[in-house]
């Protein structure tokens, strides 16, 4: 028996309440129907409308990562109120109808040619099908159906999201003045205005437009959350630096856990990473760096590892920015190597290598070793009529050619 949408929450409310699991950062710790579609027989055409109609997202105040975000604020005066605003529970209450409706109207323009090569019916067909016909079953085994609202786990999920609030910001800044910056993260929005009377306006404005409840949290001692960023004000610029919510418990991939030695060191690289590039000094990355290092002990991490890849990645990123501050050059080294199942083994040995043995004649230029790869071909595996054929240079494997007047080996003279 397929129900609608409004039963599964009567099965989520009856789950025992364990506080210490419960996400506490929301009042009353809200649940939420998280949904695998993977199963679905609606999931493979999802995820190709999903591909074929992302290009048509109105884009124009939407960031698409936090280095987006990093790259606005560096460009950015620091003067003014800063504020965000967050669309309530916008993937559960997001109109499929109209978005729909947006879509079809950017897709098959009125006077215009249509961008895809698809009829329009067609396309709404499809829309329709995946989103309010969309069945899935629930833990206790009954089948339900999603009718209005697009599920977080829906291919099409993060779409229609972000066309309808593109298209609803589109309206409201037909009538009304864009902030000096607004930047819209799905539901959490960026908002640096002149007076903070121009808030509560925005806000009214986009709830009429959109329908949805918006709230905004105005900055506090002049700093401000967003993302995992914390943005603070100063009469210059503005300053970064990683932000972690107070009720984030410290967990994370355990280093005692049975899986692949680099999913472990892509955990530790994920912290220092991240504190490197959030932080815009370094007062503040040392304090992240200290903050994620207890943080990897608490999980297992031996301190070894630890302090092996932080010395790795800040050496990494100070030679980097010490060449690009200088303009130094970039001096591309290339390795042909065939693909195999270690591969990732053999990278690190041969760029460890030849940085090791090799450095550019400048101190301000730096090494960039680009290892590419080539499979055998079937007539390589079969014995040749003249086996006395020349190879030629370019096919010659595990090969790496220095350009003497920019790279000198070291020890020699």
């Amino acid at each position: 028996m397929i129900k609608n949408m409004k039963g599964i929450f009567e099965i989520f409310s009856s789950i025992p309440d364990h506080h210490e699991k419960s996400p506490t950062h929301k009042a009353g710790s809200p649940l939420r129907p998280i949904i695998s579609q993977i199963p679905t027989p609606t999931y493979v055409i999802a995820k190709k409308l999903n591909e074929l109609l992302t290009p048509f997202v109105p884009s124009r105040f939407s960031l698409s990562s936090a280095a987006d975000f990093l790259d606005l604020l560096s460009n950015s005066e620091s003067n003014g109120v800063i504020a965000s605003l967050d669309a309530e529970s916008l993937f559960t209450h997001v109109p499929i109808s109209r978005t729909i409706n947006y879509i079809l109207e950017e897709v098959y323009p009125e006077n215009g040619v249509p961008k895809l090569d698809l009829p329009k019916a067609a396309l709404k067909a499809l829309l329709e099908l995946c989103t309010m016909e969309a069945p899935f079953v629930c833990p206790r085994g009954n089948m339900y159906r999603q009718i209005d609202g697009v599920a977080m786990g829906s291919p099409l999920g993060v779409l229609f999201a972000n066309f309808f609030m593109g298209m609803v910001e589109k309206e409201t800044f037909n009538c009304f003045k864009k902030p000096s910056i607004y930047a819209r993260y799905i539901d959490d929005i960026f908002v640096k205005v002149d007076d903070k009377s121009e808030l509560p306006i925005l806000k009214d404005m986009l709830q009429e437009i959109s329908g949805l409840n918006f709230t905004i949290e105005f900055s506090q001692e002049n700093k401000l959350p967003n993302l995992d960023i914390l943005v603070q004000q100063s009469p210059l610029y503005f300053k970064t630096s990683v932000y972690t919510k107070p009720t984030n418990p410290g967990l994370c991939l355990n280093g005692m856990s049975e899986c692949p030695q680099r999913y472990k060191d892509s955990t530790i690289r994920a912290f220092i990473r991240r504190a490197l590039t959030h932080s815009s000094n370094w007062s503040a990355a040392h304090l992240e760096i200290e903050r994620a290092t207890q943080v990897l002990v608490n999980n297992g991490y031996p301190n070894k590892e630890i302090n092996r890849i932080i010395k790795h990645e800040i050496d990494k990123w100070y030679l980097h920015h010490t060449a690009t501050n200088k303009e130094g050059e970039r001096i591309k080294i290339f390795y042909k190597a065939f693909m195999h199942s270690d591969y990732s083994t053999d990278e690190r040995i041969i760029k460890q290598t030849i940085k090791k043995i090799v450095k550019p004649t400048r101190p301000q230029d730096f090494l960039d070793v680009v290892i590419y790869y080539t499979n055998r071909k079937t007539s390589s595996l079969l014995m040749k009529n003249s086996p006395s054929t020349k190879i030629r240079e370019l096919q010659r494997s595990h090969l790496v050619e220095m350009m003497e007047k920019n790279t000198k080996i070291i020890g020699q003279e």
